[in-house]
């Protein structure tokens, strides 16, 4: 996996970007802040280093069970003669590190500069101090590189100043047991790759909706997914509502119909139910009384011998009785012929055919 150092050049307002294979480096370019999120691998971590003249760093004891705005606020009580800078344009943080309780002031618009660029990125990232690249942490120690000097104290505080002015800052401090020595940048940076375990760490995501996005990897394309979907989910009810009412009137339009087919008079529906039982009642009554008829004929039929009746129909509209006879043999034929008069029936049609002495075919009478 890729790590990335990157630290301030005192020489220009460019970031020098460093990355490492593991622990062993692999590139090193300068690049401007903004440039930032082209240069890195989405899939790395990120050490950014802080300029020593941008943060300030105090070893101030912190009271058991004190609350963090407690502790910010005596601290700032107790310091406030030394303090140059305008609280307000500092951002306060504090933390507890083998046995020292620390508290770093950083330039406000300094730090908020660098955390909307890092908060661009989908990287695993710890802004830290430039001296913490010294990995002692029990005794006074210096560091001379090339361009830089590094002093880390073992009361956890630290600075990181131009080589230039190393001497005269080191005379300002007076430290006797400080222990001072020449060194590479590259190794201090490997060997703090390597044994880094640090729980100081100055970021803090800042949650605006491009960087919530970026941070959930969701692309452009992907947010207009997303508002289509949600724009239907919120406009499916009212869509719904509007169907089913266009149903309801359907169906009430289509009742009313119905209504008006059994009873062209019929004007409201109110309970659809109990109105369609009794229209269909009064239409029931219509034509039981309409068709109403004597059926002791059909008697008769039951008593005739029934092997050579094929069919008999009814047809109540026009009060007609259709018979069709099969070989019936004459006698009988004419015998069932006198018979229907009897009751009240009137042959309106005969269809037969004689066959030696068996007739076949239809009659139809009226009856009334």
């Amino acid at each position: 996996m890729k790590q990335y150092i990157i630290s301030t050049n005192f020489s220009s307002k460019k970031l020098n970007l460093v990355c490492f294979e593991g622990n062993k480096k692999i590139q090193e370019e300068e690049i401007s802040l903004s440039d930032l999120k082209n240069n890195i691998d989405h899939a790395s971590t990120i050490y950014l280093l802080l300029d020593s003249s941008k943060i300030s760093t105090f070893n101030f004891e912190k009271e058991d069970g004190e609350t963090k705005e407690k502790y910010e606020a005596r601290f700032f009580a107790d310091k406030e003669d030394i303090l140059v800078n305008d609280i307000s344009n500092q951002k306060f943080f504090s933390f507890s590190e083998n046995n020292n309780d620390l508290v770093f002031l950083i330039d406000k618009e300094y730090y908020e500069d660098i955390q909307n660029e890092l908060s661009k990125l989908n990287n695993k990232i710890f802004l830290i101090p430039e001296y913490f690249l010294i990995v002692e942490t029990d005794t006074n120690v210096s560091v001379n590189t090339k361009h830089k000097s590094l002093i880390k104290l073992s009361d956890g505080r630290g600075f990181s100043i131009p080589k230039e002015h190393s001497n005269s800052f080191l005379e300002s401090i007076a430290l006797d047991d400080l222990d001072e020595k020449s060194g590479d940048l590259e190794e201090l940076q490997e060997q703090f790759l390597a044994s880094n375990d640090s729980s100081i760490n100055f970021f803090k995501f800042r949650p605006t909706i491009s960087n919530v996005l970026n941070k959930l990897m969701i692309t452009k394309r992907d947010v207009l997914a997303l508002s289509a979907i949600f724009l239907i989910m919120v406009s499916f009810p009212f869509i719904q509502k509007n169907i089913l009412q266009s149903q309801i009137d359907d169906y009430k339009n289509e009742t009313l119909i119905i209504f008006k087919t059994l009873n062209p008079s019929f004007n409201r529906v109110i309970n659809a139910r109990a109105q369609i039982d009794q229209l269909l009642a009064n239409q029931q009554t219509q034509s039981i009384e309409r068709y109403n008829f004597d059926n002791s004929y059909f008697k008769y039929i039951d008593r005739f011998n029934l092997d050579y009746v094929k069919s008999t129909q009814i047809i109540i509209e026009t009060q007609q009785l259709v018979i069709e006879i099969d070989d019936m043999p004459a006698s009988q034929f004419n015998l069932a012929k006198s018979l229907f008069t009897n009751f009240g029936v009137v042959l309106i049609n005969e269809e037969i055919n004689e066959n030696g002495n068996k007739v076949s075919g239809k009659l139809t009478f009226r009856y009334s």
